[in-house]
């Protein structure tokens, strides 16, 4: 009769280190690294949308510097800071369709809550009924990836700020909604477009989309934190087991497994306790936590 047991060992040529587990541990391990894979790809995502926004900010500064230093260029130069900008935003705007959509199924892999997956789509439903930046940048993600970028018109200014008696330059890039010939864009946003007394800013547009998804981000870490904790202290249990016996706080190829007979099951689930898997984890949140908008923040060059 084939005898099956469940080890933490040492999976490496030539080491015979293993503590034998039971199959309850072996599964709440399983669990805690698949929950803890969700978070990273979650954080994943998120990240690739702030770095396509400090994208767009860079892009913003290094042309008002480009300005401040060379002058503004020929007509060909100014369409085409205004089609840069549009490429960003395409790309910011992809990476936010790509985190809402399965934004839901990383809430529910985690949790296997329902009432918790339906809670992230209430929050951005909220987000596009209340803000109405948010409802703008909603259509025109829409309008930009199936028809064209969203940047009508480029402007560049200077003016002198009486206090310091500096010149500050800047720019600003604005959609016209009446060069917009798309049966896709919604028509209530089209109205309230239209109710403008000018054309919509996309740098002030973008700064408020963006600031209403970090909080979206925020709030559904807060909800799964739980789930986060008891993961991490699964895995935590498991090095402390075998750190007590072997005394390694390396966890250099160990790894929870089955074994039938004595022989390690090569195709059954290896779940490796290595902090290395936990530090890229841990990494993508330290850089995401705090992230904001910078809606009212000004360069001083």
């Amino acid at each position: 009769m084939t005898k099956e047991s469940y080890f933490l060992a040492r999976l490496v040529i030539g080491s015979r280190d293993e503590i034998e587990i039971e199959k309850s541990e072996y599964d709440n391990l399983l669990r805690a690294r698949r929950v803890l894979s969700e978070f990273t790809s979650l954080d994943e995502k998120f990240f690739a949308i702030c770095e396509n926004y400090r994208d767009i900010e860079e892009f913003i500064f290094k042309s008002a510097l480009e300005d401040a230093v060379f002058g503004k260029g020929s007509v060909p130069d100014l369409y085409g800071v205004g089609a840069q900008f549009g490429r960003r935003i395409g790309s910011f705007l992809s990476s936010v369709r790509l985190f809402f959509d399965v934004i839901g199924t990383h809430v529910y892999e985690i949790s296997h809550d329902i009432k918790l997956k339906d809670g992230a789509k209430i929050k951005k439903s909220k987000c596009y009924d209340d803000n109405f930046n948010y409802r703008v940048m909603e259509e025109i993600r829409n309008h930009s990836q199936h028809r064209a970028f969203p940047v009508h018109l480029t402007t560049f200014s200077r003016k002198r700020d009486g206090e310091l008696d500096d010149i500050l330059f800047s720019l600003d890039f604005y959609l016209d909604i009446y060069q917009l010939f798309d049966d896709k864009f919604k028509k209530s946003v089209r109205n309230e477009l239209e109710a403008l007394p000018g054309k919509f800013n996309l740098k002030r547009g973008v700064r408020s989309y963006f600031e209403e998804i970090c909080k979206i981000h925020k709030e559904v870490k807060a909800e799964l934190d739980p789930f986060q904790l008891n993961a991490v202290n699964a895995i935590e249990d498991a090095r402390l087991k075998w750190s007590s016996v072997f005394e390694d706080n390396f966890f250099t190829g160990v790894a929870a497994c089955l074994l039938k007979d004595g022989k390690l099951v090569k195709e059954f689930k290896k779940i490796y306790i290595s902090r290395q898997l936990d530090e890229y984890r841990e990494h993508l949140h330290k850089r995401t936590q705090n992230i904001k908008s910078i809606v009212n923040y000004r360069y001083d060059m």
